[in-house]
């Protein structure tokens, strides 16, 4: 059956705080753009570079791609370096040579895997990019090896497919073997940027681990004080490998570890117990669910369901169904993947179950239970599909009659096909989706209305494997035109016109991939909920080492200074200030500063309503163009002080020059308004004869 590559959204943090992604795309997909063959005779050597294009301007300042290093005998190669190289744009490919960069074995700039499923690799100087360009990367081996790129799991290119060629030749289309047509897909890679103007949507948040190896894989928002979060831990104790459980709390100031109820050790076999999902109906009221592995009855060792309850003061796990078993005989496998209460006596837990059920013919339905406030009962289940397993993944609801729930349903031969369950209050039923590729899984699901409902999972097409998005208008489910391709394991909503697969938001028209602060490659983030205006995603990152990670959506940049300011000629660092208070209604009292200048100089300060952005000034400059057009110039002005120092200065009443000019940019003011402004000054001996300020952003008051 199928099932999910990866419960999480590949991500991005690092060693650089302001490190942001600037150019995802997406993660791997199972399949590959064909593989170097390095051996001891170099005239067999059959060395493959990859190529895809990107359309961005900043400073490129950090590489991941996704591969596999195969090696001759299954293990990892140890690799001789990595070349990343940056081409001119062309329709017909990479074309002129603009940058080459290589990175040997052991420079710290290279990041590798034991067994690559990635290469980082660190610009020692950066790239700048000024809009669409075409890069490359190259795995070199000094003894044999086998390194295949990954193929992006985005349904069709971002821009252009990827492009390959062999030892340095021309560069043309790639045919997979047994294909006759070009392939028409991404290659999965991440460019990232050091540009402080770029302002990030999400920013990580300090939260406490338990040991090592741990990720978190769920959370649930009752306010914004109130947050509960879960995740597992693992460990190697001799030969056993122990998975431990742990729930870390918000409660308005701070996350803090949780005491979960001991996890089961079955002697040298250590403790497997896991949980997948957390539900907050009240303060004293919280649900965790998932499985551990027991002795049930006749001394059968096993995996069954787990359910975990806080009351305000403490968890308690609680009893819930085993299957029946015989002697020395059982059945293993029970799971809980999530789960959604409506009241305190009104619980549902999804999932999979392995062994009789009541009023269920097979022996792997889909799991659906409920709590009454005082015990739990198996409902029956649809089986569509004979000879195979069902399971759901994930449930969600908008009244206690009007609930979903999805997962996948198995014909027998290891495939798998969407499983959208429907409960009305008194009995579940299967409402069939939109079939996509050879085989489906839904993971998310959300309802908004009863007339608006949103799922999403993972296909396997002609291209691998992608993302699936369908919605349910209250008569029937239809793929929804234009969605990410990407997989994400996670939904959430606060309106149809505010909606969150993974950290793509939608906004009722067109889906924003949102960027996140920080480039460690190996960063995932997956489930997404909030309340109280505040947003929060879950999942691990892996520098150092694999570890909890939580980050917190920014409802805006708060305003103040931005941008990296010029360096003049003369040594100088003009840098922007402001005096007073920005006011819709007020005719002066806001002055805009540069100090810092170089003195004697001419320059303006200028301003802008569109946003930020970091453009590179000029070829060699270290200035960025940080407003997007259009811009409004204020009056030209001399920085006075003395020449060859760096006391001059620039000053303006922005809201005097606003009322005195009606056709200004920006009028008529409005409260709430969000400006960007920068500093110009001549700069004689700079590229452009010019060097720009840093950047101030400030928000209008009533």
């Amino acid at each position: 059956m199928l099932h999910r590559l990866a419960a999480a959204l590949a991500l991005a943090t690092s060693v650089s705080a302001d490190c942001v992604t600037a150019w995802p795309n997406g993660a791997f997909a199972n399949n590959t753009w064909g593989a170097s063959y390095i051996n001891s005779n170099p005239s067999f050597a059959f060395e493959r570079e990859v190529a895809d294009d990107f359309d961005f301007t900043g400073r490129i300042t950090r590489v991941v791609f996704d591969g596999f290093n195969g090696g001759p005998t299954g293990s990892a190669t140890p690799v001789d370096g990595v070349w990343v190289r940056f081409h001119e744009w062309t329709a017909a490919g990479p074309g002129v040579l603009q940058a080459a960069y290589f990175v040997p074995a052991n420079d710290p700039n290279l990041g590798l895997e034991s067994r690559p499923s990635a290469v980082e690799v660190g610009l020692a100087t950066p790239f700048f990019a000024t809009g669409k360009h075409f890069i490359s990367v190259q795995v070199d081996f000094t003894d044999y090896g086998i390194w295949e790129p990954w193929q992006s799991n985005f349904g069709a290119p971002r821009l252009s497919t990827g492009w390959v060629r062999t030892n340095n030749g021309t560069w043309g289309l790639y045919t997979p073997l047994f294909q006759t047509q070009p392939l028409s897909a991404d290659v999965s890679f991440t460019l990232y940027t050091d540009a402080t103007s770029i302002c990030p949507d999400w920013a990580p948040v300090t939260v406490p681990s338990p040991g090592t190896d741990s990720g978190l894989v769920d959370l649930t928002a009752r306010s914004a004080t109130d947050v509960w979060a879960v995740g597992n831990s693992s460990t190697s104790v001799g030969t056993a490998l122990n998975s431990f459980p742990f729930a870390i709390h918000f409660n308005g100031s701070g996350w803090n570890l949780a005491q979960l109820p001991p996890a089961p050790t079955l002697g040298t076999s250590g403790s497997r117990t896991t949980l997948e999902a957390i539900e907050a109906i009240g303060a004293n009221d919280v649900w965790a669910a998932g499985s551990h592995r027991v002795v049930v009855n006749g001394g059968w060792v096993g995996h069954q369901i787990r359910a975990d309850h806080f009351d305000g003061t403490s968890w308690t796990t609680m009893n819930t169904p085993l299957p029946p078993t015989s002697g020395s005989a059982g059945y293993s496998g029970s799971r809980i993947t999530d789960i959604r209460g409506f009241a305190s006596n009104d619980v549902w837990f999804v999932g999979e179950w392995v062994g009789p059920h009541p009023g269920v013919v097979g022996l792997q339905p889909a799991l659906a239970m409920h709590w009454d406030g005082a015990s739990f009962t198996l409902v029956p289940t649809p089986e569509v599909l004979p000879n195979g397993g069902n399971g759901l993944e994930a449930i969600d609801g908008v009244a206690s009659n009007d609930i979903w729930a999805v997962g996948g349903s198995g014909d027998g031969d290891m495939a798998s096909y969407s499983y959208i369950l429907h409960w009305n209050g008194s009995s579940w039923t299967h409402v069939p989706g939109p079939l996509v590729g050879f085989q489906q899984r839904l993971y998310a699901v959300e309802a908004i209305a009863a007339n608006d409902v949103w799922i999403a999972g993972e296909a396997l097409d002609a291209n691998g494997y992608r993302g699936v998005v369908q919605h349910w208008d209250g008569s029937s489910w239809t793929n929804v035109a234009g969605a990410p391709a990407s997989f994400s394991a996670s939904l959430h909503a606060r309106s149809s016109t505010d909606l969150w697969l993974g950290l793509w938001h939608f906004d009722g028209a067109s889906w924003t991939r949102e960027i996140v602060a920080g480039c460690d490659p190996f960063a995932t983030a997956g489930a997404v909920d909030g309340a109280g205006g505040k947003l929060y995603s879950v999942g691990s990152m892996q520098l150092p080492g694999r570890q909890p990670y939580v980050i917190e959506r920014v409802s805006s940049c708060a305003p103040g200074a931005y941008c990296t300011g010029a360096t003049t000629s003369g040594g100088c660092a003009p840098r922007m200030s402001a005096v007073g208070t920005p006011s819709a209604s007020a005719a002066s009292g806001y002055t805009l500063r540069i100090t810092g200048a170089d003195g004697q100089r001419s320059g303006l300060i200028f301003y802008g309503t569109s946003g930020r952005q970091a453009q590179v000034w000029a070829a060699g400059s270290s200035s960025f163009l940080c407003v997007k057009p259009p811009t409004q110039r204020t009056p030209l002005q001399s920085s006075g002080g003395t020449s060859g120092a760096c006391d001059g200065t620039l000053a303006v009443d922005w809201s005097a020059f606003l009322a005195s000019n009606s056709t200004a940019l920006g009028q008529p003011l409005v409260s709430g308004e969000v400006f960007q402004s920068q500093g110009w000054l001549r700069d004689p001996l700079a590229a452009k004869s010019t060097a720009l300020s840093d950047a101030l952003e400030f928000v209008l008051v009533p």
